[in-house]
């Protein structure tokens, strides 16, 4: 009966310790591993990569995550994903720290705690999104019959100021 009460107490605190269980699609696994690839928050680790599998088509992977308790309200239908490692651009360069590091997987929301449903299934970003919800600022989608010598990392003018990026 003691070994009973000892060996319960031992799993209800194993699982009121654990946070949800996401799944996450990207493109390519490249550079995560399971059991080491961290998930972060603003440089919070809040969770870790638990499995990665192809999908179904083979077009994809998915990655079955999990996150800590104390993370569970980014689980919700606002909240982004993607892979950050080391990016050379026209915009300059970013994800240096993952040369030391490794390879992790960032999260964004635009939703404080609660205000959206809860979600399990994601699909993540390719690239890191230009503007981030602890960054003032805004995107905008412009129209052109030609492209012209603009692209990616391409700045953005008014009255000579650098205002931005494309």
């Amino acid at each position: 009966l003691v070994a009973a009460v000892i060996g319960l107490s031992i799993v209800w605190s194993t699982l009121s310790k654990q946070g949800p269980k996401i799944t996450i699609v990207f493109q390519s696994a490249s550079g995560l591993e399971v059991g080491k690839t961290q998930i972060r928050f603003r440089d919070v680790v809040i969770g870790v990569v638990k499995g990665i599998r192809l999908s179904e088509k083979r077009d994809s992977v998915i990655v079955e995550a999990e996150l800590t308790k104390d993370a569970r309200s980014l689980a919700n239908e606002g909240t982004r994903f993607w892979v950050v490692q080391p990016r050379i651009g026209l915009g300059g360069v970013s994800g240096l720290s993952t040369l030391f590091s490794g390879v992790y997987i960032e999260t964004d929301t635009k939703n404080a705690a609660g205000d959206n449903e809860k979600k399990t299934h994601f699909v993540g970003l390719d690239n890191p999104p230009p503007i981030t919800s602890d960054r003032p600022g805004s995107s905008f989608a412009l129209r052109s019959k030609d492209l012209g010598s603009l692209g990616a990392g391409s700045p953005v003018y008014f009255r000579r100021f650098q205002v931005g990026m494309v």
